[in-house]
């Protein structure tokens, strides 16, 4: 009998490790600063759901890169109108800006201004929602409206339905990835096309995407998207393939305390290292451009107290300091007065 609850004890704690994985808001949250690449390639079917997986997805091809920098909305093109957003994205060399709300454990997205035109979310659709775990669900419904010119338009009305439905390892091009979660979610929605107010055609639409993520990680790992519009099918995917700022990394410090705040002419920096390694300490400004590099020294495991010089040609306001390991990078806003 004791061997029994012995054993039935070790089961019990092993499903509990199973279900114990969790991703919060904080994990994800959107850094401004933060950029990172990533690459289109060609669908392939997601794989089992279900705990403990390993997906492979190693042979994807890379057809094309892209740059995502995250900024302040304040000043960007369009930002006027979506006075609620806290977060911007640009794609570098397209010339569109998206708007997005992160706030109270959830990331909507709010707008999208383009050159060529607009769509805004009257009621916002909700990107991904916290906290993350196996098997839990989330629901939502949203309206997109699109001004097409000459009295056309489209308004798109519909819901999505979202499940963590996998944990587990995926493997990319990028490398080997061990605690993940992936996310199935389900949209179901009507686009009506509308001309001088009349509707004139309503369009179903359907599409599964799963998205692939991880805690530290400010986008997902890898996204597959399998739509349906008006009986055409459409597939797609798009993978992680580094950052250069932000969360995206293993941080090799701890106890990182910056002072004074805000600073002036100097910036005290003090920290513990993971391990000896060269550190470089590099300035970047909010919306993502590197100001320069501040020190590049080795420094030894343990306890370390830097002292940076502030440039002396910068105006006040916030900016973004990462270190810069060996093994990872920790990045925190500044006030330089």
């Amino acid at each position: 009998m004791k061997k029994l609850l012995l054993f039935s004890t070790a089961m019990i704690f092993g499903a509990l490790s199973l279900c114990a994985q969790t991703i919060t808001f904080s994990d994800m949250e959107p850094q401004i600063g933060s950029s990172y690449v990533q690459a289109s390639s060609t669908y392939q079917e997601p794989g089992a759901a279900g705990q403990n997986q390993t997906w492979d997805f190693s042979q994807l091809p890379a057809n094309s890169e892209f740059t995502t920098s995250v900024v302040d909305p304040a000043g960007q093109p369009g930002s006027a109108q979506f006075p609620t957003a806290n977060v911007a994205t640009v794609i570098d060399g397209l010339g569109q800006v998206g708007y997005s709300l992160a706030a109270d454990n959830r990331i909507e997205i709010v707008g999208l201004f383009a050159p060529s035109g607009s769509m805004s979310w009257p009621d916002p659709r909700t990107q991904i929602e916290f906290p993350l775990s196996y098997q839990a669900t989330y629901t939502d419904t949203y309206e997109r409206y699109a001004e097409l010119g000459g009295g056309a338009a489209n308004q798109e009305i519909g819901s999505t339905s979202a499940v963590v439905d996998g944990s587990g390892t995926l493997i990319t091009p990028s490398g080997t990835f061990t605690d993940v979660l992936r996310i199935r979610t389900e949209t179901t929605a009507d686009v009506i096309t509308l001309l001088n107010g009349d509707v004139i055609a309503t369009t179903p639409f359907t599409d599964v995407t799963y998205n692939f993520v991880k805690a530290g990680f400010t986008t997902a790992l890898l996204s597959l998207t399998n739509s349906d519009f008006s009986r055409q099918d459409s597939t797609s995917a798009l993978y992680y393939v580094s950052g250069t700022l932000g969360l995206d990394e293993v941080s090799p410090v701890s106890d990182l305390t910056l002072y004074p705040v805000p600073a002036r002419d100097q910036l005290t920096v003090s920290f513990d290292l993971e391990s000896s390694s060269p550190v470089q300490f590099n300035l970047f400004a909010i919306d993502g451009r590197l100001i320069g590099q501040l020190s590049n020294q080795i420094l030894m495991q343990g306890k370390n107290t830097v002292e940076l010089s502030i440039p002396a040609d910068i105006s006040g306001g916030i900016y973004m300091l990462q270190l810069q390991s060996a093994t990872g990078s920790e990045t925190r806003r500044i006030v330089v007065e």
